[in-house]
């Protein structure tokens, strides 16, 4: 009897390149969280225009072959880490060990909004975003938080946000930051059918485009688009030593009803502002291109191009000011936080964004007045960056 197999066995895992295009034979292939994927080798072929006597066509050969494709998602703190920084072609930001620093004691004061670190958190600036965990602490100390002050010592941090009376012994924080930058990494992926013991090996995989959307009631979803080299075809494990993968991490998915903190505008929040959002949208591209070569059968080099960063935004409709600015072609700084249930999560600020076709209509009765906006992340003249990410 013939079987079928089932996508519900499916598992993606990966394994970071230190040369573009061949899979490393140690360490071990990390598996990834998906919600499916698109990944493939497109080919193409051309048929002979020889000419003869029988008008048949006597012979057809391959002329490309093209990877390329998407892994889609639903956002987590940290299992997407080492492909937001490929997407970037950034470095997270050394701070304590992979982002987490113990600080020691910390006293959070709730009256003067502050939290006192026994240690110093040396790499904490003015409006960074960070969490905190410990042994018993409580929800409304473990973030995240955004920092309005902090002391020569890096010890004393007054923040924006509301915090509880409480001493911890024993705490940590956690921070981190990225910014777009010029650095290649490569992966190779694979796409392992577990029930039938078939493999799809992705080699010379490169990050090319981050897509999310933050909609009202729905999971923070969305993909990670890819270009890559060559692809291979084989039964079991393809990575590393092949022997046991590290497993996928086990935060929860980021969710837009109690997982979103404020949108803020110019340091303000949008509700402050002007009124609630209902929807938000990123989307950054590198702009990826194969390189095509004699003697090469698919792409024997990836290029990046210009940085392309745009999003949406949507937002009930209680005065028209924000309009009249885009008439002007100000320029906002707009950022937004997602995280899970411990305070993990991320910041993503555009600092300096102007915002386009932004129009408000009312098309019919009884619905909502809505305000909605394109967004262009531009280079800020300051700090000559596009898009930067905090890890919390």
């Amino acid at each position: 009897m013939a079987k079928v197999h089932s996508t519900s066995f499916v598992q993606i895992a990966y394994i970071p390149e230190t040369v573009a295009g061949e899979t490393p034979a140690t360490g071990k292939g990390i598996n990834l969280r998906s919600t499916g994927e698109s990944l493939d080798l497109s080919v193409s072929k051309e048929t002979s225009k020889e000419l003869n006597s029988t008008r048949q066509v006597s012979d057809m050969f391959l002329t490309d072959a093209q990877v390329a494709g998407d892994i889609n998602l639903e956002l987590s703190a940290g299992e997407y880490d080492p492909f937001i920084e490929a997407v970037l072609m950034g470095a997270w930001s050394t701070f304590g060990t992979n982002g987490v620093l113990n600080v020691g004691q910390v006293v959070f004061a709730a009256a003067a909004k502050t939290v006192t670190l026994t240690n110093a958190a040396t790499g904490l600036t003015v409006g960074d975003y960070f969490s905190v965990s410990g042994t018993g602490i409580k929800r409304a100390n473990q973030g995240p938080f955004r920092v309005k002050s902090i002391d020569g010592d890096k010890k004393v941090i007054t923040l924006y946000d509301a915090v509880e009376d409480q001493t911890i012994a024993a705490a940590k924080v956690h921070h981190s930051k990225l910014d777009n930058g010029t650095t290649a990494r490569s992966f190779s992926t694979e796409v392992q059918w577990t029930d039938g013991n078939q493999t799809f090996l992705y080699k010379g995989l490169q990050a090319d485009k981050l897509s999310l959307n933050f909609d009202v009631s729905a999971a923070v979803a969305g993909s990670l688009s890819f270009i890559g080299m060559t692809r291979k075809t084989g039964t079991g494990r393809m990575l590393g030593d092949r022997t046991d993968y590290m497993p996928s991490k086990t935060g929860k998915v980021f969710n837009s009803v109690n997982g979103v903190k404020d949108v803020l505008i110019d340091g303000e929040a949008v509700e402050t502002r002007f009124s609630a959002v209902s929807k938000l949208s990123l989307e950054y591209a590198n702009n990826l291109k194969g390189a095509k070569a004699i003697g090469h059968l698919g792409n024997f080099a990836v290029t990046p191009g210009t940085i392309s960063c745009t999003g949406t935004i949507e937002m009930y409709f209680d005065n028209a000011s924000l309009l009249d600015e885009v008439l002007t072609q100000k320029r906002f700084r707009i950022e937004w936080t997602v995280y899970d249930a411990d305070g993990h999560g991320y910041a993503f600020i555009l600092p300096s964004a102007e915002l386009s076709e932004a129009k408000v209509n009312a098309s019919q009765q009884d619905e909502h007045g809505m305000l909605t906006a394109n967004l262009t992340a531009l280079m800020d003249p300051v700090l000559r960056k596009t898009l930067i990410v905090q890890r919390f």
